[in-house]
């Protein structure tokens, strides 16, 4: 048996998670664990809200398949600023590519970053991948892997990684037929004590588990109370959710996973106290402002009518 096979297998547990019948045992304050706020600049008709939109459907309905990471924001690859970015991802929506192909799939991508390709399909993955702005969604080229691979972006939400960063290239995602390339990381809670799990820590080199903290600062289950508009999904968009709820057992977090869960709170508030209440004030302030000119103009033009008239 191959080194690649023997590694396939330790990690094939994740992918055999009855997710439904783990979200039903779930109990109705961890909810909260579920939800994703979206960040300022997603609200801006970012094509990734489309994500959020969907969490409800990809958790209740979803399959888990691999993906392995083409490219993604550098503040994932670092704990001491816990800001929730995007990522560019490979992967097979039938299951078939195991994840070390995916992972060479990705580094070939990630290749043609500043080349010119001749192959149209090449050079149009080379124009995203030099570009970091762009959301796209399409075929892995032809020329890379004759499998329907899909390569998009994905907002990885830091309490969803293991160790709160990106220690591996490679990530378990639910996804759904309904929604191709509208996709969401697995929530590590579901896949601790797996060997994924445990090789995540083992590269991560800190002492983070987002899961244990997160449960620990969640005890009244209102952990994003402040963002209770926007954050998703909501309870009834996760039927059957803590239809029958069993204690879970976390073990205790440490200061730092505690510190670093409640960081990135204070990132999500200060994100939305700066760029979307600091934006509504904004409208307020130019929108009085308007009001104010119209009635000197309304003013103005009365006065001058009446003086013409005397």
């Amino acid at each position: 048996m191959s080194k690649e096979l023997q590694e396939e297998i330790k990690l094939s547990q994740v992918l055999n998670i009855n997710l439904a019948e783990t979200l039903a045992h779930m109990q109705e304050k961890e909810l909260a664990y579920l939800q994703i706020v979206p960040p300022s600049w997603m609200l801006n008709n970012d094509p990734l809200i489309e994500q959020i939109n969907h969490l409800g459907k990809l958790y209740s309905e979803g399959r888990l398949v691999w993906a392995a990471i083409v490219q993604a924001n550098k503040f994932l690859f670092d704990e001491d600023k816990a800001f929730s970015c995007p990522a560019d991802i490979v992967y097979d929506p039938t299951r078939r590519t195991p994840s070390y192909q995916l992972t060479n799939v990705a580094s070939q991508l990630y290749a043609l970053k500043h080349t010119t390709p001749d192959d149209p399909e090449l050079r149009r993955y080379a124009e995203h991948v030099t570009d970091e702005q762009e959301r796209h969604i399409q075929r892995v080229p032809s020329a890379l892997s004759a499998l329907p691979l899909i390569t998009t972006g994905t907002f990885l939400w830091r309490p969803h990684l293991p160790n709160g960063k990106l220690s591996m290239n490679i990530i378990p995602i639910l996804v759904h037929d309904d929604c191709e390339g509208i996709v969401t990381i697995l929530p590590a809670r579901f896949w601790e004590g797996s060997y994924l799990y445990q090789q995540w820590l083992y590269y991560g080199d800190n002492d983070i588990e987002t899961s244990p903290a997160f449960y620990q600062l969640n005890a009244n289950g209102q952990y994003w109370q402040s963002f209770k508009k926007q954050v998703r999904p909501t309870q009834e968009e996760l039927p059957g959710f803590a239809n029958q709820p069993k204690p879970y057992h976390s073990k205790k977090a440490t200061a730092a996973s505690l510190a670093f869960i409640s960081q990135c709170l204070e990132m999500v508030k200060l994100d939305h106290k700066e760029n979307v209440q600091g934006r509504g004030l904004l409208a307020k302030h130019n929108h009085l402002l308007s009001l104010i000119i119209l009635f000197a103009v309304v003013v103005g033009v009365l006065l001058a009518i009446q003086k013409v008239l005397s």
